[in-house]
């Protein structure tokens, strides 16, 4: 990869080198940079399976880039606490092409509740919270489960759910494109997102443009776009007894989802539009021109 992009910019004029993260691109991108005289945008869309190499990687990127590009109002504050000062972070949200229909608030009534997760089935997104939360809840209550996604952990958390017993109420779909996924934030009632870590969050985005609110833990867009009890549910990272009182929350008040299902349109309805977040991207990029 050095080589080639070494090749790349003696065949062309640039100004800026941007890479993808923070880690092994970033590196190279910083690298080259150094070695071709160009200013390096380092990209922070999030960080996970921190290790004592990987984090000391990450914070010489970092510390060595001209310009920082960041996703959150929370990687910017993450950003800072490694030293960088913040004349050389640019904050840009993540564009989600959505358009939100004249009335999408969803119209909840009394009856069954149908929870969704849209996501890679991974450690770092914690589902297995999620389950443990429904095993909790009154035996009573009306609800379903649909998670829509892949990975690694799902022989794991296909296991769990028949531990706990609750293979009539949860389903697993597998991938789906877009248009599957349609129909999906159609009929349900509430989107969960249990990560232990988070860059931004995109999928709470597309569920919010049809009127799903989410119950979240406190990562990624949690406080910056899903306000708690006004546009979605904020937990602590971790918490079962918190999450298991959102969603008994939701299933029983059929006001409330309504409230936050409203909150969340409204909420969506002024995040940056393409213009705004494509002139983000240049200030950036010249914010890291040499």
């Amino acid at each position: 990869l050095f080589r080639l992009a070494k090749k790349i910019l003696k065949e062309g004029k640039y100004g800026v080198i941007t890479t993808q993260d923070p880690f092994f691109t970033g590196l190279l991108g910083v690298l080259l940079g150094k070695k071709q005289g160009i200013g390096v945008e380092v990209q922070v869309h999030g960080w996970n399976k921190e290790t004592f190499f990987r984090n000391a990687l990450r914070n010489w990127t970092i510390r060595h880039a001209n310009g920082v590009r960041v996703v959150s109002s929370r990687m910017k504050q993450k950003v800072q606490d490694l030293g960088v000062i913040v004349q050389k972070i640019t904050v840009v949200p993540i564009y989600t092409d959505v358009q939100i229909q004249k009335d999408r608030t969803k119209k909840i009534v009394p009856g069954k509740r149908r929870f969704i997760t849209v996501s890679r089935l991974v450690p770092v997104k914690n589902i297995a919270l999620q389950l443990q939360a429904f095993a909790e809840l009154d035996k009573t209550l009306d609800w379903s489960l649909d998670i829509v996604g892949d990975g690694s952990e799902k022989g794991i958390l296909e296991k769990k759910v028949k531990e706990l017993g609750l293979e009539e109420r949860v389903s697993f779909l597998g991938w789906y494109d877009s248009e599957e996924l349609v129909r999906v934030y159609n009929s349900a009632d509430c989107l969960l997102l249990t990560s232990n870590s988070e860059g931004w969050g995109r999928v709470v985005i597309e569920a919010g443009s049809y009127g799903v609110p989410t119950i979240m833990t406190d990562v990624g867009l949690a406080g910056e776009v899903v306000k708690n009890e006004e546009s979605g549910i904020i937990i602590p990272v971790g918490d079962v007894s918190a999450l298991r009182n959102a969603i008994e929350k939701v299933i029983i008040d059929p006001n409330y989802p309504q409230k936050l299902s409203a909150g969340i349109v409204e909420a969506i309805k002024d995040l940056p539009k393409k213009k705004e977040v494509l002139a983000k991207y240049l200030d950036g990029w010249k914010n890291a021109v040499l």
